[in-house]
């Protein structure tokens, strides 16, 4: 892909790698601002003692999702989002 993209550098698949390299977080030897910041704001939210648990909130546009996907002919259900979302309290 990279390749591909450097073949042509002001085509639209180098600018959309472009822009993935700047907003998508990545780590490691990769590590870019995104993956920086990402990482600053995790330890920086770990400082200090854990915050009082909230009730969940009920989410009427996730539970129509969840019940046009009961009630129809798809057979997997993709739920994302970042962490911290909800997503596993939703599938409870």
């Amino acid at each position: 892909l990279l390749e591909a993209a450097a073949a042509d550098p002001g085509g639209p698949l180098a600018e959309l790698v472009a822009r993935n390299a700047a907003t998508v977080p990545a780590y490691g030897e990769d590590l870019n601002l995104a993956g920086a910041l990402h990482l600053t704001a995790v330890s920086a939210g770990s400082d200090g003692p854990p915050a009082p648990p909230h009730e969940p909130v009920e989410r009427p546009d996730t539970a129509r999702e969840f019940t046009a996907f009961m009630t129809g002919p798809a057979r997997v259900l993709g739920l994302v989002g970042d962490p911290g979302t909800g997503r596993t309290t939703e599938l409870a």
